[in-house]
């Protein structure tokens, strides 16, 4: 019995390794999306400037639907988001839906250093979506009469459009409920959101999103779940508590303690987040400090600031953890650069709690973390089998092929040692691939 399954073993190794060896032939003959590739997130084409994407599944039984990808910069990061996005959103408008999606503010979706196109400049280059058929919700904007991502999302989005003349979307942004308004700020918050009602940005409270979000969804969707088709947003930094332990990453304005069950409201800042953010017109004109003067206070400097009342609080108005989580089928969320390590570590490897908000993301059914090198540790490289070379490319072929396609318990170690598990285990790829379109050299 042990010889025949030894000879077993030996013939399933070289089945596989000629499937391995006449890889490259069936996908150059088939295109097809069933087709074989080789174990690596992206096959780049210098030639065609086009990229197979795959995602992994770091934990398959605890959080099926989590998928993780990674790009090789900042860039190849924001075509991954943007290949999604566009994704859904041409779904929706050929299921003759009006798309409904959340998009964040910061600087995730733009340009990269070398000004390379971010995910809205992007999505404006879309010759396939009509616009006029989309209906945009942003995550949030600060409290006070800065209107900050009121004109973040004009510039870099809307102007845009117009630039292209294209047709425009429906776009709605947070602005603080009127009860909190100062009497003597009224005239400028009424001036403020008339302008930018006139730039094509609807000013929405939290107070009312829900109403204008059901409204919203009924028109775009009629048959449909009372959800967006998709939404995207940046990782938080984490903030550090001890050599190995990070806390405080959040999404959107959810901060550290937000609950899964929170909805769109106008919340109050914390002293991390005042000092993280001190360059932003949204923080200055709320403590009347300038981001020097903040820089110079520190964050024990602002906590003790606030505490004794010689700075006033600052507020932003955010969307729910609830509404991303319940009200959207699809989230993606993305962190570049070595800043955001701890970030992605946490939202990736560790526990679920209202201690780092955005890991509840790993818990919805359909929700990507795009990342890109620089944001990767050596925890999650693991991960990734091509940062792995200790083992051949056939070996990870053959884990690869016998883990995603029978659901076996493999990788490339018990490959090289021709032992296996006969186990449904955790896929070292999920079946998600998409493909990058070719990128116009003027873009």
């Amino acid at each position: 019995m042990r010889k025949m399954k030894r000879i077993v073993n030996i013939a399933l190794i070289f089945m596989l390794g000629g499937v391995f060896l006449f890889q490259d032939l069936a996908y150059s003959l088939s295109f097809s999306e069933k087709t074989l590739r080789v174990p690596s997130y992206f096959q780049q084409d210098e030639d065609t400037r086009e990229d197979v994407v795959h995602f992994v599944r770091p934990s398959l039984s605890r959080n099926p639907g989590f998928k993780l990808g990674m790009g090789s910069s900042k860039h190849h990061m924001a075509r991954i988001v943007e290949e999604l996005i566009h994704e859904r959103i041409v779904m929706a408008q050929d299921n003759g839906e009006t798309a409904v999606i959340r998009m964040p503010t910061g600087n995730t979706p733009l340009k990269d250093e070398n000004g390379l196109p971010g995910v809205y400049d992007l999505l404006a280059e879309r010759d396939d979506i009509d616009w006029s058929r989309v209906v945009i919700f942003m995550l949030d904007e600060y409290g006070g009469t800065s209107f900050d991502y009121h004109l973040y999302i004009y510039e870099n989005f809307i102007k845009r459009l117009k630039e292209l003349n294209k047709k425009l979307p429906k776009v709605y942004c947070l602005v603080d409920p009127r009860s909190t308004w100062q009497i003597d700020k009224t005239e400028e918050y009424g001036k403020k959101i008339e302008e930018f009602r006139n730039k094509g940005v609807l000013s929405v409270s939290p107070d009312e999103y829900s109403s204008v979000f059901d409204r919203e969804i009924k028109r775009a969707r009629p048959d449909g779940p009372r959800k967006a088709h998709v939404g995207f947003g940046g990782l938080g930094k984490a903030r550090k508590v001890s050599s190995r332990k990070f806390k405080g990453v959040h999404i959107a304005f959810n901060e550290e303690g937000s609950l899964p069950e929170e909805r769109t409201r106008r919340t109050e800042l914390s002293p991390r987040t005042i000092y993280s953010n001190c360059d932003d017109a949204g923080i200055q004109s709320q403590i009347g400090l300038s981001a020097h003067e903040i820089e110079e206070l520190g964050i024990e400097g602002v906590k003790k600031a606030l505490e004794e009342g010689r700075i006033p609080k600052a507020y932003a108005n955010t969307t729910g953890m609830y509404e991303l989580l319940e009200e959207t089928e699809t989230i993606i969320f993305a962190a570049n650069g070595k800043s955001k390590i701890p970030s992605v570590d946490v939202v990736v490897l560790d526990e679920v709690s209202p201690d780092n908000p955005a890991a509840y993301i790993r818990e919805h059914n359909d929700s990507y973390l795009v990342i890109d090198s620089d944001a990767a540790s050596k925890r999650l490289n693991d991960l990734f089998p091509e940062q792995d070379n200790r083992y051949s490319k056939a070996q990870h072929r053959m884990a690869e092929i016998l883990a995603v396609q029978y659901g076996w318990d493999v990788t490339p170690e018990k490959v090289e040692k021709g032992s296996y598990d006969y186990k449904i285990g955790p896929p070292v790829l999920s079946d998600k691939i998409i493909r990058l379109r070719r990128l116009n050299r003027d873009i």
